[in-house]
């Protein structure tokens, strides 16, 4: 099996058994802040993240051979597929051009949500711009779950933008521009 391959299965593994989805139907539960730094450092294991919050939302950065930002759209929207919204972790460039999806969690019907990804759905975001990322073409059996996760995530790059904007590298180091977003480092 390939590396990347058993690399997904083990971070799905371990996100199953942490599954933040509460007790009632169609709803996905909070993701502190800890849980959330610590799916981020799983993502991108070997890169040094800066965590921070701002009035939108939580947002993540890294540096790779560029600015490189990592959201997760249940900060930004909540679509409903089938039953309920999906989590999902969305790694971006500056310009908002997807870079990778990552599934994090579900309240939809865990069928569909297989279905969904046993099809490979997630990796058709690669290289898409956020109004691309709503035409992506459904699973069969699971349009609602497919059109719900296109939508979560072209509202969570769309509304993440003055974020992105206002986190910029400065001498090779991340600093955060003038803003009105009360953009701070994530507390703990």
């Amino acid at each position: 099996m390939p590396r990347a391959t058993v690399g997904s299965l083990l971070l799905l593994l371990c996100l199953v058994m942490a599954l933040p989805v509460s007790g009632r139907r169609g709803r996905l539960a909070d993701i502190s802040n800890q849980y959330y730094r610590l799916l981020c450092s799983r993502l991108h294991p070997d890169k040094e993240l800066t965590h921070f919050a701002g009035s939108l939302g939580r947002i993540s950065a890294f540096q790779d051979k560029e600015l490189r930002f990592v959201i997760f759209t249940a900060d930004y929207a909540k679509p409903r597929g089938y039953r309920g919204p999906s989590n999902l972790a969305v790694t971006l460039r500056a310009d908002g051009t997807v870079v990778h999806v990552d599934y994090v969690a579900s309240a939809d019907t865990p069928r569909w949500v297989k279905r969904v990804l046993d099809a490979g759905f997630l990796q058709h975001f690669r290289g898409r711009k956020a109004e691309e990322t709503e035409t992506i073409a459904a699973v069969t059996g699971a349009t609602r779950t497919c059109t719900a996760m296109g939508r979560s995530v072209a509202q969570a790059v769309a509304k993440s933008a003055p974020l992105r904007q206002a986190l910029v590298l400065i001498g090779g180091r991340l600093a955060i521009e003038e803003n009105d977003l009360d953009l701070r480092p994530l507390p703990d």
